[in-house]
């Protein structure tokens, strides 16, 4: 369960996001294009998945991605952007009210950057100066240009997840058992048909009608492939009987290359001061008086949608701007040092991966490649 404090105050995630506890802490196999690096592949390990330990940046898309798909695509139109939009408003509640782009009463809280620190200020002005505009709502009316983000955070300063959000309140009712510390270790198929689950204690939970496999983009995969399910040559390699020699499985794995860029600051303006414990003590005890300050910033509250050349028709790279320079040593902690720093995503990579299994044992860490 979502039980750790530090999960549910925004800055407070930073501290834990590493810890075993919550994160399975995964890693690629060695990238040739990037040197021959792991890279860090973390995934939510508590009630709530990877929304209960992320950033909570809260960015929909540009529109013409969906839009795109649909074009491409016949069999892709209910994913046309005009599609999609009510149901993102029917979810949302927005501290921006609801509006033709925004919705106000759905479960997820959404709310906007707003704490104040010069660097953002300063980041949102050099965003105008160098010609990327500014944007009063990149998932508004102009999805280009820099801005304050919106985020997964209530009004009242907490986290909000797909837990907090969705499946809390759903809990009472009878039809459904949430059932903890329960790994799946395969998909139970009789013919062509999944019949139920496997746990890793032995226990079988057999369905009356169907099975929906919602584990992500990597462990689904490996599920379906520890299942019997996926390409025949790799699951006999490893003594995996076949059901299904489905090639498709596990392949085309796509994600947005990161590129995080620091830099020391001159001034007292960067919030490193938070790792001091006095400072942590006091911002801490203000968020419990009042949900406020600094613990309920989940400190990535300004970015952008901007273009990376003049060769795009709308942007290609998304910015995340914090106010400090942070680093994780080894084994986890976190060090702040007086600087800031933006993360530069490319939003439509080209390259094409895939998730793999090389043991029959479901503990196996999955075999990734980007």
């Amino acid at each position: 369960w979502d039980t750790n404090p530090l999960i549910h105050i925004p800055a407070g995630v930073y501290s834990v996001f590493k810890d075993p506890s919550v994160n399975w802490n995964w890693e690629s196999e060695p990238e040739a294009g990037c040197g021959g690096r792991r890279i860090e592949l973390p995934r939510g390990k508590v009630v709530g998945g990877s929304s209960s330990i992320n950033a909570m940046v809260y960015m929909r898309g540009h529109p013409l991605d969906y839009d795109g798909w649909a074009d491409a695509d016949a069999s892709l139109e209910p994913w046309r952007f005009e599609r999609v939009l009510p149901y993102f408003k029917a979810c949302e509640r927005s501290d921006r009210g609801a509006s033709a782009y925004r919705g106000g009463s759905g479960r997820l809280e959404v709310t906007r950057g707003a704490t104040e620190n010069v660097l953002y200020d300063a980041f949102l002005a050099a965003g105008e100066q160098a010609g990327q505009g500014t944007s009063d709502d990149l998932n508004g009316f102009k999805p280009e240009g820099v801005a304050r983000l919106d985020r997964t955070v209530s009004r009242d300063g907490r986290r909000a997840s797909a837990a907090t959000a969705h499946l809390e309140p759903a809990l009472s009712r009878e039809n459904l058992q949430l059932l903890r510390n329960a790994a799946v270790d395969k998909v139970e198929i009789d013919g062509r048909r999944a019949t139920g689950v496997r746990l890793n204690g032995g226990e079988l939970i057999s369905a009356r009608r169907e099975v929906l496999l919602c584990a992500g983009a990597i462990k689904s995969p490996q599920l379906l492939m520890l299942s019997g399910i996926g390409g025949k040559d790799q699951l006999e390699s490893i003594g995996v009987d076949v059901v299904a020699d489905l090639q498709g499985v596990g392949q085309n794995l796509m994600d947005h290359a990161c590129v995080n860029v620091a830099a020391g600051c001159t001034t007292n303006d960067a919030i490193d001061g938070l790792a001091r414990p006095l400072q942590k003590a006091a911002v801490g005890a203000r968020w419990l008086v009042d949900g406020k300050g600094w613990a309920a910033s989940n400190a990535w509250e300004a970015g952008g949608l901007v273009f990376g050349s003049d060769a795009y028709a709308y942007p290609n790279l998304q910015y995340h701007f914090c106010p400090v320079h942070a680093d994780y040593r080894a084994g986890g902690g976190l060090t702040l040092r007086p600087g800031f720093q933006i993360q530069v995503d490319q939003l439509r990579p080209f390259s094409r991966g895939r998730v793999a299994i090389t043991s029959r044992d479901p503990a196996a860490d999955p075999s990734v490649r980007f």
